[in-house]
């Protein structure tokens, strides 16, 4: 019975492990994205930032929903508690959530950022990046829609 309650107990953890390195990766790639498109690290176009920016947020959303929402998730908690495993999972599930936000900052940002250069260029050049900045707006939009 012992050795039941054991494994049981180790199940119990590898599932929270799992879980949380999970959340907890998509998060930090999430802020390391969001971080470098706003420090200008990023060696790309304003409208390529948009697009990982894009794609980092796609991947985050799907990493907090495939694990909050596995028909296993609630019952596996409930199971975590009678065990008495230590978790935050619904914790860790909010902050990855908070960096959707950050990752949306960030889109906003580039998009200013995409704005102010074309109102600095000189009125004949204007019309030649007009479709550069819409592009890379409506990328940002899309960005801050799906946050």
């Amino acid at each position: 019975a012992r050795a039941d309650e054991a494994h049981r107990r180790l199940s119990s953890l590898s599932t929270m492990a799992a879980w949380r390195g999970l959340l907890r990766t998509r998060q930090m790639q999430a802020d390391s994205a969001a971080k470098a498109a706003c420090s200008g690290e990023a060696s790309c176009s304003r409208l390529q930032t948009v697009e990982r920016l894009s794609e980092s947020l796609r991947l985050l959303s799907k990493t907090v929903s495939e694990v909050t929402g596995d028909s296993g998730y609630e019952p596996a908690l409930r199971e975590m508690a009678a065990r008495h495993v230590p978790q935050t999972l619904n914790d860790d599930a909010a902050a990855a959530r908070l960096s959707s936000a950050a990752l949306a900052t960030a889109a906003h940002a580039v998009a200013e950022k995409e704005l102010a250069g074309l109102r600095a260029e000189a009125a004949l050049t204007q019309r030649f990046r007009a479709p550069q900045t819409l592009a890379v707006l409506r990328a940002a939009r899309a960005v801050v829609e799906q946050a």
